[in-house]
């Protein structure tokens, strides 16, 4: 049996190893800085400030690759629902030829006391928006003036309703312009070009085509369409047409095309170099601007010839 003072001094030796033990460990604590304690008594490395400017570098150098990457899809789904829009259109130039005799709008004049041949007007029930006339007849200024402001204002009118039709608007279409000529009362409800696409006007009837007095044709059957897989029947429009004024919404004339004096077709950027166009079969494209021509919107103008091609 073990004698009790040296029972007692066995624990004071134990007692004291045991806090000698954890002034130890204490003192370690202290001096690794870069190491932090949790509960279970393990150290975990911190990360260094040259570490962290790695990582943000890292980071910075993916987003900069995905960014590009990310705008070009948004365009090109955008540009996909242009040309839905035209396939749309497609679809209503056929249902109303059918039930039209085959005749399909095209070039829109103001003309006194004459039916409007405004594509989207005559279209508007197979495009999802009211029946044909838009504007009752008896408060059309179409039919009931002969002053060109006064006939004007019919666009002006007719503005609201095509900014409610979403097949008339091409989500890429340039924003931020004033508009022009539009009453009070309209500009709450149209803040944007009310209707984004122009028709290929040029006469197709191959007896008048060479006439300079009968270049554009108001309507024209559709079966009697030269190679119509090869002509263009709807194209994106200029973001510069006076946007309640839709007989500038028309392309007959070289002056109209992307390098003219007065371009009434798209010019800018955002197809991405492109453009949407819908052609006579009802199939659609998305040419690049520049390889545009006259060829694509009358068989029988010259396109070889310098005053029908743009300028080298």
């Amino acid at each position: 049996m073990v004698p009790a003072k040296t029972g007692e001094e066995l624990q004071r030796r134990m007692a004291v190893s045991f806090c000698e033990f954890m002034n130890k460990r204490t003192t370690r604590r202290k001096a690794l800085p870069r190491f932090q304690w949790r509960s279970g008594q393990h150290p975990i490395r911190g990360f260094t400030l040259i570490e962290v400017l790695v990582v943000v570098a890292i980071i910075a150098l993916l987003i900069s690759i995905l960014i590009p990457s990310l705008s070009a899809a948004r365009r090109n789904a955008r540009m996909m629902v242009c040309g839905t829009n035209l396939h749309t259109f497609g679809y209503a130039m056929t249902q109303y030829a059918e039930e039209n005799k085959g005749y399909i709008p095209r070039e829109y004049t103001h003309l006194p006391n004459r039916l409007s041949m405004l594509i989207p007007e005559r279209f508007s029930r197979y495009l999802g928006g009211p029946r044909y006339p838009l504007i009752p007849r008896e408060i059309d200024p179409h039919n009931t003036s002969q002053v060109e402001d006064e006939r004007a204002k019919r666009d002006a009118m007719l503005a609201p309703i095509f900014a409610r039709m979403e097949v008339l608007q091409c989500p890429s279409f340039p924003k931020g312009r004033d508009l022009y000529a539009l009453p009070l009362e309209n500009r709450e409800v149209v803040d944007e070009q009310p209707y984004d696409y122009a028709v290929n006007a040029f006469q197709l009837d191959k007896a008048l085509a060479l006439d300079t007095k009968k270049r554009n044709q108001r309507s024209t059957k559709l079966d009697e369409i030269p190679y119509p897989g090869q002509l263009a029947y709807l194209v994106d429009a200029n973001r510069n047409l006076q946007w309640t004024l839709f007989n500038k919404h028309d392309i007959w004339s070289v002056e109209a095309f992307w390098w003219g004096s007065n371009p009434r077709m798209i010019d800018d950027k955002r197809h991405g170099e492109r453009a949407n166009m819908l052609f006579f079969d009802s199939h659609v494209e998305d040419p690049r601007i520049k390889s545009i021509g006259i060829s694509l919107f009358t068989p029988y103008l010259d396109s070889d010839d310098p005053s029908n091609r743009p300028p080298l």
